[in-house]
């Protein structure tokens, strides 16, 4: 992102007829823009760009809540545990597409992965999270996002011959 460029929070998919995003949904677009966008910057001027883009997108926020997400991201992007999904062999909002059995029967199934690292062994795909409340274990964690990475890793194995496609859920708020 542009430090000055325009902030547009509205989701095509999520959206009818122009309504604004609920709360939670503007988080996560801000969220998402600013993990796909940050890592190509320097790492000195990612808070400023991170801040100037979050007051544009969410100008009526508290500033507690705005330096919050901007926390909750700079606290991802920094953390050595998550260095590998954003590498420079990595690649933001890769959208998939392909066939998979599902209970017997082939269905087509398409996404966008949030952020996704090609290594010499393995493959990561990486999807963020900002739920308000995390999952503490892979026991709390919903079966609708286990089944989105193991739909992402069907589609995605038989490109990767020989290397292993490893899921990740990154919940941003506390970075987990």
């Amino acid at each position: 992102i542009e430090p000055d460029a325009p902030a547009s929070a509205a989701s095509p998919v999520l959206d009818k007829g122009g309504t604004p995003p609920s709360d939670a949904i503007l988080r996560g677009l801000i969220t998402h823009k600013l993990l796909e966008s940050l890592p190509g910057l320097p790492r000195e001027s990612r808070r400023l760009v991170a801040s100037r883009y979050v007051n544009k997108a969410a100008a009526d926020w508290t500033e507690t809540r705005k330096a919050t997400v901007v926390a909750d991201v700079l606290h991802v992007l920094e953390d050595v545990r998550f260095q590998s999904a954003f590498a420079a062999v990595s690649r933001a909002e890769v959208s998939v597409m392909g066939q998979v059995k599902v209970r017997g029967e082939t269905r087509m199934v398409s996404g966008k992965i949030d952020r996704i690292a090609v290594e010499e062994s393995r493959v990561l795909l990486v999807d963020f999270k900002t739920d308000y409340t995390p999952a503490h274990s892979a026991a709390d964690v919903p079966d609708s996002y286990l089944t989105q990475m193991a739909l992402y890793r069907a589609i995605l194995q038989p490109l990767y011959p020989g290397k292993a496609v490893e899921c990740a859920l990154l919940y941003t708020g506390g970075a987990r």
